[in-house]
């Protein structure tokens, strides 16, 4: 069949497309004018059409006009393995450096965030650690993240599966991140220390994937270890299963 994929050069909708034409499926992207410096990206493979000026707010007034078939899904953060390790090869997320100088000139009429700031930016040195971060509970950060190509199993199974329409599922992946966990794990792995703070933010959560394991048969793969192998190989110049994000393909700089 042929199938619109609406932002379909981006990071979930190139690694989507290329799903979609390895099922024997022809692929028509809808690309925002603004984004067209990415048209190029799909050009190496056949039965790709990439059209410009239009976009999801044209698919939304087909279904509500005609009653086109409908499935909605509601992402968890979603997380492409390359974005994973900033160009010095670390955890990008999870570093010190960024999260001082968010929060370096914050201020706060409430004594406890006071307190709370005045703790992390006492813990800066100058020199870059990761930061085991927690909430102002002091409960570790839990975030759960979906590989892209998780992502991409998700909206397949919901194109493919009859009970997919007229429903709303949340798409989740395999990824739960535990800062308690990973963040020493990576201090061992890269041989950086870390620090442990308490943020005037929360994070902490994980979705139910109850539903749509249950009614498309989802089933994540890409945990932690798995997001992290891919995102070194991709930094070694190896050929992996995923097109990275970020890159203009129409040879401007």
């Amino acid at each position: 069949m042929k199938v619109l994929v609406t932002g379909g050069t981006g990071r979930i909708g190139a690694n989507l497309s290329v799903n979609l034409l390895a099922k024997g499926h022809d692929v028509r992207c809808f690309v925002y004018p603004g984004d067209a410096s990415r048209a190029g990206k799909l050009a190496a493979y056949d039965r790709v059409e990439v059209v410009e000026w239009v976009g999801e707010e044209l698919c939304m007034t087909y279904h509500h006009q005609y009653g086109v078939p409908a499935t909605v899904l509601r992402f968890a953060t979603v997380i492409e393995p390359s974005e994973l390790l900033n160009e010095d090869g670390l955890p990008a997320r999870f570093l010190f450096g960024p999260t001082y100088e968010r929060y370096k000139d914050v201020t706060s009429d409430d004594p406890e965030e006071q307190e709370i700031l005045r703790e992390l930016r006492s813990l800066w040195t100058g020199e870059e650690r990761l930061l085991l971060s927690r909430n102002p509970n002091g409960r570790p950060y839990k975030q759960e993240f979906a590989d892209v190509r998780d992502i991409v199993q998700g909206l397949t199974l919901a194109l493919e599966k009859n009970a997919a329409v007229g429903e709303e599922f949340t798409l989740g992946g395999a990824a739960l991140f535990r800062w308690e966990e990973v963040v020493p794990y990576f201090s061992e792995r890269y041989g950086i220390e870390y620090v442990d703070a308490r943020l005037p933010e929360s994070n902490y959560f994980e979705f139910d994937l109850s539903k749509i394991k249950t009614l498309l048969g989802y089933g994540p793969k890409h945990d932690v270890p798995s997001v992290l192998e891919t995102a070194e190989a991709m930094r070694r110049g190896e050929e992996t299963d995923v097109i990275p994000t970020g890159i203009r393909y129409d040879g401007r700089a």
